[in-house]
Order: C-alpha cells, then structure tokens, then sequence
C-alpha cells in the first residue's frame, strides 16, 4: 500500500492525505460527541446505585 501511495503523483498524494485527515477529524468528533453524552448518563447511573445501596445498608 505504502508503494502505491508513493507511486502517485504529488496532488494525489495531496488528495489522499488530505481525504484521510478529513475522515480522521469526523470519527475523533464523533467519538467524542459520544463520550460527552455518555458521561452524564453514568454519572446519573453512579448516583442511582449509590442510593441504592445506601437504602438497602440503611434498611437492614
């Protein structure tokens, strides 16, 4: 693969990388977009077993 890449000319290795790097940006904010959501939601989880816990130690 390494061989075909150098084997183009200049502006499509241009192209190629730029192309790479466009869809490299897209999953790294994707990712991101996914952790910021996710990490509310396991906040509230965390809460939610805590008090959970509590009320079944305090129960007993």
């Amino acid at each position: 693969m390494y061989e075909r890449f150098r084997a183009m000319s200049l502006l499509g290795q241009l192209v190629t990388i730029v192309v790479v790097l466009l869809a490299v940006s897209i999953l790294l904010q994707m990712v991101v977009g996914i952790v910021k959501a996710l990490v509310p939601l396991a906040f509230t989880a965390l809460v939610i077993l805590g008090l959970l816990w509590l009320f079944d130690h305090l129960r007993d």
